[in-house]
């Protein structure tokens, strides 16, 4: 068996014979650098083995490998979504409004338009079915009561809420 330097092919240590099913070759490093070791076994068997003698954040690198590099990318990728979305106010497309016109009844009594009033009301209703998912249009819902209307997909009553203008 012999030991080489996986950079530079010189021979560190060598055995004569194959040694039965494990050999021990004894080498001493000059230096305390990092060593790329490449096996050649030379006996009955044959094969090439390559070895690493590694010490500090080079181990850890070895051993881990490309996930050493992938699991912290998604960690900060997943932390910065996170913080994009707590920043923007959490807000997303489902959770936005449609302000409709609605029939008399469907604006309780307490709140109608009085023409001694200056205040101009509206109503919201979600932008999305909460029960379906479908969008929402003025087109889309049938007015059953005050600020309830009826999605025409489902049949789920939604709930409207009134706003000042």
């Amino acid at each position: 068996m012999r030991v080489r330097d996986g950079d530079t092919s010189e021979v560190i240590a060598a055995t004569q014979g194959s040694g039965g099913s494990s050999v021990t070759v004894e080498f001493t490093l000059e230096e305390n650098t990092i060593v790329n070791i490449l096996v050649e076994e030379t006996g009955s068997g044959s094969g090439f083995y390559s070895i690493g003698v590694y010490n500090g954040l080079n181990a850890v690198a070895a051993t881990y490998g490309i996930w050493l590099f992938i699991v912290p990318a998604i960690v900060i990728a997943v932390i910065g979504v996170v913080a994009y979305r707590v920043k923007s106010g959490g807000k997303t497309p489902d959770d936005q409004e449609l302000q409709v016109e609605a029939p008399e009844f469907a604006i309780p009594e307490k709140h109608r338009q009085r023409e001694e009033t200056t205040d101009i009301r509206t109503l919201r209703l979600p932008a999305k079915c909460p029960s379906c998912g479908a969008s929402l249009s003025q087109e889309d819902i049938d007015w059953v009561g005050a600020l309830e209307a009826e999605c025409n997909y489902c049949g789920a009553v939604v709930k409207a809420r009134l706003e000042m203008l």
